[in-house]
């Protein structure tokens, strides 16, 4: 995996009532993705991204994720994973969503995350009637 430059991760805020998902912030840690799925919309040529099975992380990825938050005027759901696989192989060693998903909560932000079977597994944020499970 090689690291890209980028200068924001957490997308401007769109309201919900525009939105087919439900969610009013997207994030993308990662480029690309190794699982080769088929039905793969993000695998389209429409998205221009060269090499997609090739998966990149963002340089300074937390960083500017906090630096993201802290601009943040609304409070809103976060997806991510809509480009990428926010758990592929390398999350295991870099655990740039984990940071993420830490970090939002210290925000009170809420994580929206997809195709997500492992996330129950073993550790848990949470505040009030929230709770958010990641994997260890």
């Amino acid at each position: 995996m090689r690291f890209i430059p980028a200068k924001k991760i957490i997308s401007n805020y769109s309201n919900t009532n525009d939105r087919w998902f439900g969610h009013n912030y997207n994030m993308n840690i990662y480029k690309g993705c190794c699982h080769g799925c088929i039905y793969c919309d993000s695998r389209s040529d429409c998205y221009h991204i060269d090499n997609f099975d090739e998966i990149r992380a963002k340089v300074n990825t937390l960083s500017i994720i906090e630096r993201d938050l802290k601009s943040k005027r609304k409070t809103g759901v976060i997806a991510t994973g809509s480009m990428s696989d926010p758990y592929n192989p390398y999350e295991k060693e870099y655990r740039l969503t984990r940071g993420a998903l830490e970090l939002i909560n210290s925000h009170r932000l809420y994580g929206l995350l997809y195709k997500m079977e492992d996330i129950i597994k073993g550790y848990t944020l949470g505040y009030g009637n929230t709770q958010l499970s990641l994997f260890d």
